[in-house]
């Protein structure tokens, strides 16, 4: 089966080049197979999974923020940019379904190739972007000073220009000790660390509550939002029981489709059933 290739760079290297090549639905299935796993192993067994079969080398120790460029880069050749999402309402938490463009709502904050430099009470740290998917405290942080003390952990890369090494016992034994002011300085070191960001244009249709800017910066909500593309497994199952019981498609053919290629057939077939259903009505009114 011919397989395309795209060229893309890694945005913390960008004279690294990487060819990548679209997923198809067999693969997409296995995405959401393991969707319900626990989110750090989910991610990380479906990220090695795609950049294994669908990337011609999988670069070392990349960054999260080369982890979100490569996957929606690869999502966007498979599917396209479109990812039907459901955002809730932080007003009345009513649940409202609109669409994502990642192609253009995705975007990335501050220099991603830059180290962030910050004076500490006369020490310089200066933190840089990290691999911060694979710490599964970073995954299960509830309050923001939980966020920020993982956050500094792994992001710290040099102290008055000695190699941080992170040791935990030490490094929590200083964080204990830091004053509000000095965890403002670092909180605001670590927030010019570069981020993506989802951008929505927000519009709650129950309460009617607006917000233009709002803004999704969750680097593990970002990847597992562009791994499950808006999809569920559940749903998968429905349409192609009804492409192979009803409408004669081999599970084969349907495996080997890709995504945007599934999703037309998909709506074809919704619109023949509509159609049919219209003319059967038609023609048997009720009495």
């Amino acid at each position: 089966m011919f397989r395309p290739w795209f060229n893309i760079n890694l945005p913390s290297d960008p004279d690294h080049n990487i060819m990548i090549s679209p997923y198809n639905m067999g693969a997409f299935k296995n995405i959401l197979s393991i969707a319900d796993v626990p989110s750090e192993l989910s991610i990380k067994t479906n990220l090695n999974s795609l950049f294994q079969n669908h990337f011609d080398h999988v670069p070392k120790d990349l960054l999260d923020i080369d982890y979100i460029y490569c996957l929606n880069a690869l999502r966007s050749i498979s599917w396209g940019g479109k990812i039907p999402v459901g955002v809730p309402c932080p007003k009345c938490s009513f649940s409202n379904h609109t669409i994502i463009d990642s192609e253009q709502d995705l975007k990335l904050q501050g220099d991603p190739t830059a180290l962030i430099k910050t004076d500490l009470d006369g020490n310089e740290i200066i933190f840089r972007s990290t691999n911060l998917l694979y710490h599964r405290e970073l995954l299960s942080c509830k309050a923001p000073e939980e966020f920020l003390r993982v956050s500094l952990f792994n992001t710290m890369y040099t102290v008055n220009g000695v190699p941080f090494d992170h040791d935990r016992t030490g490094f929590d034994a200083w964080y204990e000790v830091l004053t509000s002011e000095q965890l403002g300085t670092l909180s605001g070191a670590v927030g010019k660390i570069p981020q993506y960001v989802i951008n929505i244009d927000f519009l709650c249709m129950n309460c009617g509550h607006c917000d233009p800017n709002m803004k999704l910066n969750n680097h593990v909500a970002i990847l597992k939002l562009l791994l499950q593309s808006g999809h569920s497994l559940a749903n998968f199952y429905t349409q192609t029981s009804m492409m192979v019981n009803e409408h004669k498609y081999r599970l084969e053919d349907i495996h080997n489709c890709l995504p945007y290629e599934f999703e037309l057939y998909v709506k074809m077939l919704t619109e023949y059933v509509k159609k049919k259903n219209e003319e059967h009505e038609k023609n048997n009114p009720s009495k």
